[in-house]
């Protein structure tokens, strides 16, 4: 009766199936009506089993609900068009993911509307589940995918969005609301309306415009982030674009690549980067490692948290720098208040209203312009305090505690106009021309920078010409056509001073001496052992004294040649350094040297000078003619450094040459955290160097910028960079100091930046040009960790956040075993503290990378991370490795060592697939001898070793200060148990995980852990008896029970084996379980007897009728 019953329903069964069908629009289709290419169907125009073919060109209108069932299906190609009338729903969750097949075209969910304002209105529910793609544009009401991994391959267009984890849409996104889960995927940008709630993962290319904006951690945004409300940043996420709403808020460790506007605040957290301006009212930079690469404008206020870093000027309302280490490298300008706690420093100009220092060491590396400072116990201001409130007057707005003994160096209010005017000329002028001078407006009596910067007119003597400037002039001219000695002047002014830079030791330095005749000598500025031009002139007043005349035209004369130290002096400038005219050398303050010169027509002469030092030098010019006509004439020149070079040794010594450009792949320079000194030298274009450096009136000086991280672009970025004190100038060089205060390092790995320039920012001695401003840059590396850890990782349910040191139990197969089952419990075997493994067991094993200080290195990831190689050390920190004769380390492909992946300073091998030997080769410890079922090696306790190809290792100088894990490796072995059992009933088998003892034997592991893995094709059968005897041919009867896997938990992995039947009676089969089943653990072999029970209670069976 049953088997009838069964028969039946196995017809009724395979008719319904064989009714299934496509259901193509290229023609009249049952159950619609039809309008050229367009088709209106009813709800039920498609069978339980069929699939809608959609082709190009064609469209289908269904006027209901369409719902795919689980044997429906849907096809959709070219511009296929796919809607429902009204309100009603396209449903395709139900189909199997086989059955949608979707190439192209468009699908609406009911009578959508997109006006010409982009207003959204009407329509219906669109939705696709887990696994299920779509390649068309969407439109609806509400667009969903349900369950992971769905994918829309085109654009979304719909009031609201909804996208549940791991779902994609690849083109844009437009709608109200945009609702994402985790580790979503939009390709083409979004617009939306209202709010946009990005969860956790989100990978977002193309700009994202919305009312308010707020994401999960982490989160990637590729190209703009525009808001019109509010937008909240989770921890970790990247935006790679400008980024601007009205209050704008991070939580930790966010990177944003772009220009940050915001129109009321913007709060950002802690360790996190920003690479561009910042402009809102009110800037929040929390506590702690941040670093923003820009300039910030904060008109209300501005809040620097500790440990925060602002490279680049600041222009604020009020500015508080939070205790300690916030740091701003560069002017700061405020309308308001100051407050700087301990530990904060300017390396730059301060303008602010009153400024309060609290605590101690409280850096202002620049001039500070304030209405009022108070500077605590350490607090310093490195250059000028310009007190500028009103009848301010020297240091009158500076206050201090009675016991802090410090005398900051301040300068008077600025004034309402220049102190003085100062003319700097060269002592001599002809009668025949006017005379250019330059005309400085001194601030004060000693004529120093700054100047006063308002405008100013006056009126020279001689000639009564007057000239408006601002600062300083060089344009300005003074005459007189008669011969004789004329004093400089500015009348009406607040008086004069004068520097003959010809003659600086003159008795009378605003005396100028005017000539009928003269040479006038022109000598470019240039580059210290390059060529300069020269031009010497010789004039002569013509007979009314309107013009000059050439003095020397046309011919060849003997000229009197002299040079003369001008800055540094005669006495400081390096002696024996020589000027070379045309191929003839003068020694400066020695007699002069005569040359031959052909003067053209003009009355000028051409040549060419070089000069191997720097500073300013006189040439001086003298020509006495055949007829009696006498001309002097002198003219100056700035020779200034080329460059500045810059070497670095380590405390191990080695060196980083100028000019060398460490990368990735270079030599080691030192270690993460290691000492190393500095040399910084001023040279000349052949790279000698410029002793005169440093020595100058006004002395020139070095001034090193910030120190830089300057990594590829593979690896991070991060790390401390502690800059050495560094030694006065002395004959163009400066050095590390000798002592530990000269000391310099780098807290990370890879390469760094140095770069030094003027200190006065302007060219040198004050010469015109860019190509005078000398500079110097130089990269130092390559810093390389100074250890490594070994450890093991933390197996933990990954949800939520989750570290790199965390993996998933479902790679139970790559762990370690603990020795005891509880802490208070007998090792299960010895030697053994704290884990074991099998020989031959894949295994996780976590390298980490650190600095001398124990600091995690976190740049060492992409081309800073070099190949690692473990190794099995007999002791924690020892010499000896474990003896090769017994076991070493190796990987789980045989000749392919372990591939660790790092970031961010920390390196483990990528999730492998342990149901199958992997394609990516896992630590493993082999025993010599090959694993056997029958005999085991004993157990050996053993040291995990990691050495980089640079030499970096886990093995430190003390050995008890190496941080290796312990691992026991055992041999181990799979135990098939014997089984007597029904011939009609499924046979239970239950499989053993053993470990062999040295002094026990094999013993039950109960520590092995391993994920369900399919039985099919590992299981052997051998020796078939009786009944079986054809089973062993085939094995076509003896098969796991479905699901046909087997996990072990607890050591012990079960699994049913089908009974024989038909003309199999009763027998017995050996089972072996196939050695690359798991190929660490042999099996041994197991009989197994059908139609033998055991003795104990018996439960007998009938038929049913």
């Amino acid at each position: 009766m049953l088997r009838f019953l069964w028969l039946v329903l196995s017809t009724l069964l395979l008719t319904g199936l064989a009714q299934a069908g496509n259901v193509n629009f290229n023609g009249n289709v049952s159950g619609c009506t039809r309008d050229g290419d367009t088709y209106t169907c009813a709800p039920s125009f498609l069978g339980a089993n069929d699939t809608a073919v959609i082709g190009n060109g064609k469209t289908v209108i269904v006027t209901g609900a369409f719902q795919l069932g689980y044997f429906q299906g849907l096809k959709m190609s070219g511009t296929a068009r796919l809607e429902t009338t009204g309100s009603n729903d396209i449903n395709l969750s139900g189909a199997q993911v086989a059955n949608i097949d979707v190439s192209g075209g468009t699908i609406q969910a009911g009578n959508f509307v997109r006006d010409a304002n982009n207003n959204l209105s009407g329509g219906g529910n669109f939705l696709i589940t887990n696994g299920q793609s779509v390649t068309a544009n969407v439109l609806g009401n509400t667009v969903s995918t349900d369950g992971s991994s769905a994918t829309i391959r085109g654009n979304v267009t719909a009031v609201t969005v909804n996208m549940r984890s791991s779902a994609t849409v690849t083109g844009a996104v437009y709608c109200y609301s945009l609702t994402t889960g985790s580790s979503n995927v939009i390709g083409g940008g979004a617009t939306v309306r209202d709010q946009a709630n990005l969860g956790s993962g989100i990978k977002l290319s193309g700009g994202l415009s919305a009312g308010t904006i707020t994401t999960g951690s982490p989160a990637e945004l590729n190209g703009p982030v525009v808001s019109k409300g509010t937008i909240a940043l989770g921890s970790g996420t990247v935006v790679n674009g400008n980024l601007s709403g009205t209050e704008i808020t991070t939580t930790s460790s966010v990177t944003l690549t772009g220009t940050i506007t915001a129109t009321k605040s913007f709060n950002l957290a802690s360790g996190s980067t920003v690479t561009g301006n910042i402009t809102s009212p009110t800037v929040v930079l929390a506590s702690s490692s941040s670093t923003i690469k820009g300039d910030i404008s904060a008109s209300t206020s501005l809040d620097i948290g500790s440990s925060v870093v602002v490279t680049g000027k600041v222009d604020a309302g009020t500015l508080a720098m939070r205790a300690e280490g916030a740091k701003v490298n560069g002017n700061v300008t405020l309308k308001g208040d100051f407050l700087m706690e301990s530990g904060t420093t300017i390396n730059g100009d301060l303008v602010a209203a009153r400024v309060t220092t609290k605590s101690s060491n409280a850096t202002i590396n620049g001039n500070a312009a304030v209405n009022y400072i108070y500077l605590d116990g350490g607090a310093t201001v490195s250059k000028v305090i310009t007190c500028t409130g009103p009848g301010a007057a020297g240091c009158s707005c500076v206050e201090r505690p009675s016991w802090y003994n410090y005398n900051p160096t301040c300068a008077a209010a600025p004034a309402a106009g220049a102190h003085h005017f100062q003319i700097t000329h060269t002592g001599s002028a002809l009668t025949c021309q006017p005379q250019t001078v330059k005309v400085t407006a001194c601030a004060n009596a000693a004529c120093t920078a700054p100047h006063f910067t308002g405008s100013s007119s006056v009126t020279l003597q001689p000639g009564a010409r007057s000239f408006t400037f601002t600062g300083e002039t060089s344009s300005a001219t003074v005459e007189q056509t008669t011969v004789g000695v004329a004093t400089l002047a500015a009348t009406g002014t607040t008086g004069t001073t004068c520097v003959n830079s010809a003659n600086t030791s003159a008795s009378n330095q605003c005396a100028m001496s005017f000539e009928d005749t003269g040479l006038q000598v022109t000598v470019d500025n240039h580059i210290a052992a390059t060529t300069a031009n020269v031009r010497i002139q010789a004039l002569a007043a013509s007979a009314n004294k309107q013009s000059c005349v050439p003095l020397v035209a046309s011919k060849t004369e003997s000229i009197n040649l002299s040079c003369g130290f001008a800055n540094p002096v005669s006495g400081k400038a390096r002696a024996g350094a020589q000027v070379s005219v045309n191929g003839n050398n003068l020694t400066c303050g020695n007699s002069p040297t005569k040359l031959q010169l052909a003067f053209d027509s003009a009355g000028i002469a051409n040549t060419t000078l070089t000069y191997p030092e720097v500073g300013e030098v006189s040439l001086d010019a003298a020509y006495a003619g055949s007829a009696g006509y006498t001309a002097r004439g002198s003219g100056k020149f700035i020779a200034a450094p080329a460059r500045f070079t810059i070497e670095a040794i380590s405390a191990s010594g080695k060196k980083v040459a100028a000019g060398t450009v460490p990368d990735a792949n270079s030599a080691i320079f030192a270690k993460a955290g290691e000492t190393f000194t500095v040399k910084i030298s001023a040279v000349n274009n052949k790279g000698e160097v410029t002793t005169n450096f440093g020595k100058e009136t006004t002395a020139e000086n070095m001034k090193l910028a910030v120190p830089a991280v300057d990594n590829p672009a593979d690896a991070g970025n991060a790390g401390d960079i502690t800059a050495g004190v560094m030694n006065a100038i002395t004959d163009g060089v400066s050095s590390s100091k000798s002592d530990s205060t000269g000391a310099w390092s780098f807290s990370d790995v890879g390469i760094i930046r140095l770069d030094v320039g003027l200190n006065s920012g302007a060219g040198y001695l004050g010469a015109a040009g860019d190509q005078f401003k000398t500079a110097g840059t130089q990269k130092i590396g390559r810093f390389v960790p100074d250890h490594f850890d070994t450890s093991l990782p933390i197996f933990a349910t990954l949800t939520g956040s989750r570290t790199r040191e965390m993996v998933a139990p479902g790679q139970l197969a790559g762990m370690t075993m603990p020795c005891k089952a509880t802490s208070n419990s007998t090792p299960l075997l010895s030697p053994c503290d704290p884990v074991f493994i099998y020989s031959y067991q894949p295994f996780y094993v976590i390298v980490k990378a650190y600095n001398s200080a124990n600091g995690l290195t976190i740049n060492y990831q992409g081309s800073l991370a070099k190949p690692i190689t473990l190794s099995a050390a007999a002791t924690l920190g020892g010499a000896t490795l474990v003896d090769t004769n017994v076991g070493a380390m190796g990987g789980s492909i045989p000749g392919t060592a372990p591939s660790f992946a790092f970031f961010k300073g920390l390196g483990r091998v990528e999730d492998p697939n342990f149901d199958v030997p992997s394609t990516i080769s896992m630590p493993m410890f082999r025993f010599k001898a090959l694993p056997s079922a029958a005999t085991g090696s004993n157990p050996v306790r053993f040291f995990v070793r990691a050495v980089d190809t640079d030499g970096a290792t886990s093995q430190r100088a003390t050995a008890s200060a190496s941080m290796e894990t312990a691992i026991t490796a055992v041999s181990g072995r799979l135990v098939v148990p014997n089984i007597d059992g029904s011939p009609t009933s499924p046979m239970p088998v239950t499989l053993q995980a053993q470990f062999y003892d040295a002094n026990r034997g094999f013993m039950f592991n109960p520590m092995y852990n391993a994920p369900a893995k399919s039985l099919a094709g590992y299981l052997r059968f051998n020796n078939c008896q009786k009944g079986l005897a054809s089973v062993c041919a085939t094995a076509a009867q003896l098969q796991p029970v479905a699901p046909g896997t087997a996990a072990f938990q607890s050591g012990k992995a079960g699994f049913r084996l089908t009974p024989p039947s038909g003309q199999y009676g009763l027998g017995s089969v050996e089972l072996t379980v196939d050695p690359q089943w798991i190929y660490y653990l042999p099996s041994t072999t197991g009989k197994l007897t059908f139609g033998l029970y055991r003795s104990g209670p018996v439960i007998y069976t009938r038929e049913i009728y």
